[in-house]
């Protein structure tokens, strides 16, 4: 209409197009006079007529659909309702997977799921599917939203697990998957991301024990295209002495095991490192990341999060520019530091530094839409303050007095207590509570406020109590 009527060149009915979309009201009053007078040189129309249809188009700027627009999006919106309401264990699994490669949709419908105290359970080699899938009355993570494990890969190893049951171990998997889906690459991711933490050993033990697996899997295929038996029976025949052990190494700490499921999931599953950090940091004002997308263009904001990703480059003017990304329990968020606050300000972005920023809001358009669709907007924050988050100080537990009870149900839990001590060693006591009998632990932990959260990971949050060393006997 603009390029027919007011004779706009197509790069000025797409600026057009910006300012009606972005609801950028202040700058409507300067491309109507730019219509009008296109229009009244263009067509020929007088000046009453050329206001008339521009403020056709006005109202856009509010809020407007054409009206097939609108009545196709309620009656999607009636169906999704629907299955929201009366379904919505299936319909939130079918939404996950629809956006599997795209992380912050991912967060958003986790925590949507959450708000409905739905589980999303992490993937697992002997339950998860190809895609995200409901189990009882959770959703279980798909395999192929593991990044690096391409849909071959995860049809292959369902296909082993079909033919012949659960998967026993790191070296059990290894040989009964097909290898030339099965690499070295995507047990590596499936080890990092936890979809192996329900077969024996820790994530730590598995990768030492990677390369072994593969050789041994390898030795056994090529032996069975060979056609040998053992000495002392057929193919078939396993002997005692070679059934491989897992090395003894350390089980990762919970920050590691926090990157690891990062770098293959794009999301955290097993906690989150800001987790103990929440209620603190929106003491600060901070606003939830996820929030940001309700705002106006340079609206004025705080956020806090942990920095997982850094970036310093240099503009056309040759000033030095620092991109960053940040992360909360809700989404991300990227951060710019322009050439003036890069000085005062680019040290302290390190990887995990907790921050807190002050800035404005900036929208940026990225190309790509498909037609009919709304324009994909990139957000970010130019940051104009900085400073580091200080967590609160130290819970004062009086040490002999009070202290940690927990209910052990799983010899893993007993190992994960002692790695967690080796971690927060201090003077707190620790009591187990196992099938009615109860033991206090040789060592102390730390009275620091984030050892509540790393007990209630690894005995939940029903299996942590504090109390005094005789209240439980």
């Amino acid at each position: 209409m603009a390029r027919e009527i007011a004779g706009f060149t197509l790069s000025e009915v797409d600026e057009l197009r910006k300012v009606i979309g972005k609801k950028q009201k202040e700058k409507i009053p300067v491309y109507q006079e730019k219509f009008v007078s296109g229009a009244i040189a263009t067509s020929g129309i007088d000046r009453a007529l050329a206001e008339r249809i521009f403020h056709f188009v006005e109202p856009f700027a509010g809020y407007a659909f054409n009206k097939a627009h609108s009545a196709a999006y309620g009656w999607i919106a009636f169906q999704t309702a629907f299955l929201k309401a009366n379904h919505p264990l299936q319909y939130l699994a079918a939404l996950m997977t629809s956006v599997k490669d795209k992380t912050d949709k991912l967060v958003e419908y986790i925590d949507e799921a959450k708000k409905l105290r739905i589980d999303v359970l992490p993937p697992d080699v002997n339950e998860s599917l190809v895609d995200f899938a409901v189990v009882g009355e959770a959703i279980r993570f798909g395999l192929a939203a593991i990044k690096g494990v391409g849909e071959g890969a995860v049809r292959a190893i369902i296909q082993a697990r079909d033919a012949g049951g659960r998967f026993s171990d790191i070296f059990d998997l290894a040989s009964r998957v097909d290898a030339r889906h099965v690499n070295r690459r995507v047990l590596e991711a499936l080890i990092k991301c936890g979809a192996l933490d329900g077969l024996t050993g820790n994530r730590s033990q598995k990768l030492a024990a990677l390369d072994t697996a593969l050789e041994l899997a390898a030795r056994t295929t090529r032996d069975a295209e060979l056609g040998q038996v053992s000495l002392f029976g057929g193919a078939d025949t396993a002997s005692p002495t070679l059934v491989p052990k897992l090395p003894n190494v350390a089980a990762p700490t919970t920050r590691e095991m926090l990157a690891w499921e990062r770098e293959t999931l794009g999301i955290f599953v097993s906690g989150h490192p800001l987790a103990e950090h929440e209620p603190a940091l929106r003491r600060t004002g901070a606003l939830p990341l996820k929030d940001l997308a309700k705002l106006q263009e340079d609206a004025a904001v705080t956020i806090a999060g942990t920095v997982t990703a850094v970036r310093r480059s240099l503009t056309k003017s040759n000033q030095q520019i620092l991109i960053a990304q940040l992360a909360d329990t809700t989404g991300f968020s990227d951060v710019v530091l322009f050439s003036k606050a890069y000085a005062q300000f680019a040290n302290l972005f390190e990887p995990d530094a907790i921050l807190i920023v002050k800035g404005r809001l900036r929208l940026r358009e990225r190309p790509g839409a498909a037609p009919g669709d709304e324009p994909n907007v990139e957000l970010s924050v130019a940051a104009n303050e900085v400073s580091n988050f200080v967590p609160p100080p130290a819970l004062a537990v009086v040490a002999g007095t009070s202290g940690w009870h927990v209910d052990v149900t799983h010899r893993d839990q007993i190992d994960r207590l002692a790695r967690l001590i080796d971690e927060w060693p201090g003077e707190v006591p620790v009591v187990m509570h196992v099938q009615g009998r109860s033991q206090r632990v040789a060592r102390a932990i730390a009275g620091d406020a984030r050892v509540r959260g790393e007990l209630e990971r690894i005995f939940a949050p029903n299996g942590v109590r504090e109390g005094s060393l005789d209240a439980y006997g």
